[in-house]
C-alpha cells in the first residue's frame, strides 16, 4: 500500500536539503525488520541470503530526477523510544562492505531529527542525534561530484537495532577522461546558448524561465532561470532549437537557434512592465502541528494568468515554530489575487487576498490541524490479493502529479488514477475512503482500489509554451496540462487527454507502437521520469 503526502521537490545543497517544491512521497508496506533493526522501504534491493529484505510496493516519482522523497509529519513522536543509529554502506549487488567515504543525509519522518554526516573510510557511519522509532530516510551522495547515488528508507527500532546496511552503487558516477567522452557528451561539449532578458523599461529580469527545445525529432527540453542580471546560459545538443522566455505574466517572442558551438541569443525582450516590488508574508499554524507548507498561486486579475511559488520549508530546519515565510519577487504593477493551496492538506484563512505590489506582512492562518492522510491499497479484482507495485497519480489545483506515496489529504487532492503492470488502470475520487488506525493507534484514511487483469497505462501531456501557469524552478513539471491529445496504439485511438492533461487507456494487447497526436502540435519531448511518462507538446 502507498501513503500519499506533501507535494515538493528537494534540492540537494552541500550540507543540507532545502524543500523547494511540490509533492512529497513516501512508500510503505509491512516489510520485516532485519536483525540490524532496519528494513528496506524504498528502491530496489538485491536478494538477501536470509531473505530478510524484500522489495516493497513502489510508486514512481513524476518529478525531476534530482528530486528526493520526503516523509509525512507524525504526531506523538516525543513519546517514542529513541536511540543512536549505526550504519554501514554496502555494495548494492553483492552486499559486500563498501570501503568508501560518502556524504550521508539522515532524517526522521517529520524531519524533527535530521543531520548530515560523512561515512568513514571503511564505509561505516554513526549518527550524533537520537532518532525515534519509525522510518528513517537516508540520501547518499558522492562528495566529489555532489551526485545523488541512492535514496533509502528503512524502519528503525532503537530497542532492537544493530547495524543498518545501506546498499549503494560501488562506484560514483563516472567522470569521463578527456578524449573518452560518450558520443552524446562530445556533441554537447562547447555547444551552448546564452542571452540576456530585459523588460519594457530595459531593466534586467531575474528568475524568468528559459525553455529551449529541439525542432524536428523529439529531444530533451532544456530549462533554466535568469540570474539577477537577467542573463542565462544553457547547454545544448547541436541542431535547430526554439527558445522562449516566460516571466511574470509575460512571454517573449519565440527565437530560432541553430546551435553549434557557443551561441549568443543577444538581448531578449520580455514584454512586461518593470517590477513594482515583492509580495512577502507568512503562513501560520499551531507550532505543535508542525510548520505549514503550501503552494502560493498569484493570479493576475486582468489576464487570469498565474504565477506559482512554494512557501519556505527547510527539510533540516531543526525547531518547528508553526510559521513558514513566503516571498514572490519582482511582481509587475497591477491587481492580483493571492491564493494558498495547502500541500499539507490544511485550509487557510483567508482563502485568498487581493494584493498589489509591493506588499509585506501578508498572513494566512491555518484552520485547524493538518488532516489525516490517505493510504491507497491496490488489490487484484478477482483474488483480492494486494498488488505489490503500482503507480499512483493525483490531481491538485487542476494539476496531475505522480509518485504519490505518503499522506494525500483528501481535501487537497480531488482525483486519483492508479495503474500497474498487467492490470487495467482505475480512476476515482476520495469519497470511498474509510477511517482506520495503525499499530500506533493513529488514524488515517484507507482507500482500496480494485484492479482488473489486463493492459493499459497513463500519460501526462504538458503544453510546453503555455504561460497560463508559470512556476520557476520546476523544469516544466508545472506546465499546464494539454487536453484532447489522442493516444494511438498501432494507429488506433485508445484515449484522449482530459482538460488537466491526463490520458488513461486500456489496451486489448501489447502495442508495437504508441503515438500522441494533436492537430497543429508536435511532440517536443517524450520522457519517462522514474516510471511516469510525461510528454511535452508545442505548436507547429
Amino acid at each position: 500500500m502507498i501513503w500519499v503526502s506533501r507535494w515538493g521537490l528537494v534540492a540537494v545543497c552541500g550540507a543540507g536539503l532545502a524543500l523547494s517544491a511540490l509533492l512529497l512521497v513516501r512508500e510503505r508496506n509491512g516489510s520485516e525488520v532485519t536483525q540490524a533493526g532496519a528494513s528496506t522501504a524504498a528502491g530496489r534491493e538485491p536478494d538477501s541470503p536470509t531473505d530478510e529484505l524484500r522489495e516493497p510496493a513502489r510508486a514512481p516519482l513524476a518529478l525531476p530526477r534530482n528530486s528526493l522523497l520526503a516523509a509525512r509529519r507524525e504526531s506523538r513522536l516525543d513519546a517514542l523510544p529513541r536511540g543512536t543509529l549505526f550504519g554501514r554502506l554496502v555494495e548494492a549487488e553483492s552486499r559486500a562492505a563498501l570501503a568508501v567515504e560518502r556524504i550521508v543525509l539522515l532524517a526522521s519522518p517529520d524531519n524533527s531529527v535530521a543531520e548530515t554526516l560523512r561515512s568513514r573510510a571503511d564505509g561505516s557511519f554513526t549518527g550524533t542525534r537520537d532518532f525515534p522509532r519509525g522510518s528513517v530516510r537516508a540520501w547518499i551522495k558522492d562528495p566529489a561530484s555532489g551526485e545523488l547515488l541512492v535514496r533509502h528508507e528503512a524502519e528503525f527500532d532503537p530497542e532492537r537495532a544493530g547495524e543498518w546496511l545501506v546498499p549503494v552503487p560501488s562506484a560514483a558516477p563516472a567522470q569521463p577522461a578527456r578524449g573518452e567522452e560518450p558520443a552524446k557528451e562530445r556533441a554537447e561539449e562547447g555547444t551552448t546558448v546564452r542571452g540576456r532578458v530585459l523588460d519594457l523599461a530595459a531593466l534586467p529580469v531575474a528568475n524568468a524561465v528559459v525553455k529551449v527545445f529541439p525542432l524536428g525529432a523529439p529531444g530533451e527540453v532544456r530549462h533554466g532561470d535568469t540570474d539577477s542580471s537577467g542573463e542565462f546560459t544553457l547547454p545544448l545538443v547541436p541542431g535547430a532549437h526554439r527558445l522562449i522566455v516566460q516571466g511574470r505574466f509575460a512571454t517573449s517572442t519565440a527565437l530560432l537557434v541553430a546551435a553549434q558551438g557557443a551561441n549568443d541569443a543577444g538581448v531578449i525582450l520580455l514584454p512586461a512592465a518593470a517590477s513594482a516590488g515583492d509580495l512577502r508574508g507568512r503562513l501560520v499554524a499551531d507550532s505543535d502541528e508542525g510548520d505549514p507548507f503550501a503552494f502560493l498561486v498569484l493570479r493576475e486579475l486582468a489576464s487570469g494568468r498565474e504565477l506559482g511559488a512554494t512557501s519556505d520549508w527547510e527539510l533540516f530546519a531543526g525547531e518547528k515554530d508553526g510559521i513558514s515565510a513566503f516571498a514572490i519577487k519582482g511582481v509587475p504593477p497591477g491587481e492580483y489575487e493571492l491564493e494558498v493551496v495547502g500541500l499539507d492538506g490544511r485550509e487557510y484563512e483567508p482563502e485568498s487576498l487581493r494584493v498589489s505590489p509591493p506588499a509585506e506582512g501578508l498572513e494566512f492562518r491555518a484552520r485547524g490541524p493538518a488532516p489525516v492522510g490517505v493510504v491507497f491499497v491496490a488489490r487484484d479484482e478477482l483474488s483480492g490479493q494486494p498488488v505489490e507495485s503500482f503507480l499512483l497519480l493525483v490531481r491538485i489545483h487542476g494539476q496531475w502529479v505522480g509518485d504519490l506515496g505518503s499522506e494525500a489529504p483528501s481535501r487537497a487532492f480531488d482525483r486519483w488514477a492508479v495503474h500497474a503492470d498487467g492490470y487495467r488502470p482505475a480512476q476515482g475520487d476520495f469519497t470511498g475512503a474509510r477511517v482506520v488506525r495503525d499499530e500506533e493507534g493513529r488514524e488515517h484514511l484507507e482507500l482500496e482500489v480494485a484492479l482488473g487483469r489486463g493492459l493499459g497505462g497513463a500519460v501526462l501531456f504538458k503544453d510546453l509554451e503555455s504561460d497560463r501557469l508559470v512556476a520557476p524552478g520546476f523544469e516544466g513539471f508545472l506546465d499546464p496540462g494539454l487536453d484532447d491529445v489522442q493516444v494511438l496504439a498501432d494507429g488506433q485511438v485508445v484515449a484522449r487527454s482530459d482538460p488537466s492533461g491526463l490520458a488513461v487507456f486500456v489496451l486489448a494487447r501489447a502495442p508495437e507502437r504508441l503515438e500522441f497526436v494533436r492537430p497543429g502540435w508536435r511532440v517536443a519531448s517524450d520522457r519517462v521520469d522514474e516510471g511516469v511518462r510525461v510528454v511535452f507538446l508545442a505548436r507547429e
